[in-house]
This record gives structure tokens, sequence and C-alpha cells, in this order.
């Protein structure tokens, strides 16, 4: 399994290098609860944004570390 990752280090999509809209599944921490995450990013009238999915257990603004996801079983 991967080490987690600090989000002030790096996040799972760079901002701005996504032409109109991405989303990568990640585990995400805040340090008490992980759970699967989406993290979405895109650009939408020329500004690049980036957040968190709010659809899980912990709340956007709360994420501090994430790692990629593990591959499935063989």
């Amino acid at each position: 399994m991967s080490e987690w990752i600090s989000v002030t280090e790096r996040l799972p999509v760079e901002i701005g290098s996504v032409d109109v809209f991405g989303s990568v599944p990640v585990l995400a921490t805040n340090g008490a609860h992980v759970c699967v995450c989406d993290f979405n990013a895109g650009n939408g009238a020329g500004k690049p944004w980036a957040e968190w999915s709010s659809y899980n257990d912990i709340p956007p603004s709360s994420v501090t570390h994430w790692q990629p996801l593990p591959p499935p079983p063989q």
C-alpha cells in the first residue's frame, strides 16, 4: 500500500492540468477516519478548479492526507 500524501505537499490532480473535467478516486483521511473519496478537477470559464467530493464520510475541508487506491485483487 502507498504512503499517505499530505494535501499541502500535492493533490491527486494538478490544478489546471485538466481541460474540462476529471475525477480520481483515492483513499482520503482526516487523521481519524479513512474513506474512498473522489478528487475532482476541471477548467470552467477559463478558471481552473479542484475540490474533494462531498459524498463521503469526511467533510471536504477536513481532508488532510490521501493515497492512491490499491489495485484490485487478481
